[in-house]
């Protein structure tokens, strides 16, 4: 296979800039509205290799990555969560999610796992993730329609409106990612008052502890402070989590380690396999996409390619710190 060299590298432009929040943004992810298939979700980590398969021209990028059908969604230490949309001119914020009280840490983002019936065929619903430095995470419901705003025509899908389903408190410091499980929907209704189908969500925070919680699909501002498991085992912070499409968490630490979380035969997540070829904090992981298989990054300068099966495939170095 021939190697690729600086001449073959993609021309990358800046093309547009994301500006509203009034202090410095932690975390970004983005999403896609589709009226004929569920959403499909990208995380930040994802956004490069997609850019590179289309076009190197800014216009092409630019239609990729903001567009009718597609939104970016950013966390500030300004308390609050925007979504952006492109529209003649730029980028504008579509909408703001507000609620909680610290600085928010992390956002994520999940198609809704629901059976949508004929009457919401262009109707759109996207869970969001947040988790913040006030030792809560927030699962918020969003919602969009087809057309231009009121219905009418233009194309494209517009921001109807959004709401809090879950406020998940009971972490002992701050949450470091918070994502819904979109391998492990749950069917049961038996951690939720409120409705006959309910969420998985995982939680990481500085504590230690990654926690799963149930949040019922239909929930409004419902705070839950016991989760419905905890796995303990990590010797230092919980940095960051990932899942994977086999359904596998994967946790990272300050203890250098990375973790595997699995159902074996039961409800109950039990570790699976522990990485130690870190050598310094893991910082982030992030899933490759149909695959079970991720990406770490540590601050041991180094990143590394995994399988969930056969553990480290390849390390990336090259980061002077």
């Amino acid at each position: 296979r021939k190697a690729r060299t600086m001449a073959d590298a993609v021309d990358y432009k800046l093309f547009r800039e994301l500006r509203g929040h009034d202090e410095d943004v932690r975390d970004v992810s983005h999403f896609f509205l589709s009226s004929s298939e569920s959403v499909s979700k990208h995380h930040q980590h994802q956004v490069s290799s997609s850019n590179a398969s289309s076009s190197s021209s800014s216009s092409s990028s630019s239609s990729l990555l903001i567009s009718n059908t597609t939104r970016v969604i950013s966390a500030s230490r300004d308390k609050s969560v925007r979504i952006w949309k492109e529209e003649s001119g730029g980028a504008q914020v579509e909408a703001v999610l507000v609620g909680h009280s610290d600085y928010v840490t992390s956002v994520n983002t999940s198609p809704s796992l629901e059976e949508t019936s004929e009457e919401q065929e262009n109707q759109i619903k996207v869970w969001v993730a947040t988790g913040s430095r006030d030792k809560s995470a927030r699962i918020w419901r969003l919602n969009f329609a087809a057309g231009g705003v009121g219905g009418g025509g233009g194309g494209g899908f517009h921001f109807t409106r959004s709401e809090c389903a879950a406020i998940l408190s009971g972490h002992k410091y701050q949450v470091s990612s918070a994502l819904v499980l979109e391998h492990q929907h749950s069917s049961s209704g038996e951690d939720s008052s409120s409705s006959s189908s309910s969420l998985l969500v995982a939680t990481s925070s500085l504590d230690g502890i990654v926690r799963l919680w149930k949040v019922g699909s239909k929930d409004i501002e419902r705070e839950v402070e016991t989760p419905v498991q905890e796995l303990s085992g990590h010797a230092g912070p919980v940095l960051c989590l990932c899942e994977l499409s086999d359904g596998t968490l994967v946790s990272g630490s300050g203890d250098t380690t990375i973790r595997l979380w699995r159902t074996t035969g039961g409800s109950k997540f039990e570790c699976i396999q522990v990485n130690e070829d870190h050598s310094d904090t893991v910082r982030s992981i992030a899933a490759l996409p149909n695959q079970a298989a991720y990406i770490s990054a540590s601050h041991d300068t180094t990143l590394r390619s995994w399988s969930a099966e056969s553990g480290c495939q390849k390390v990336f170095a090259g980061h002077s710190a």
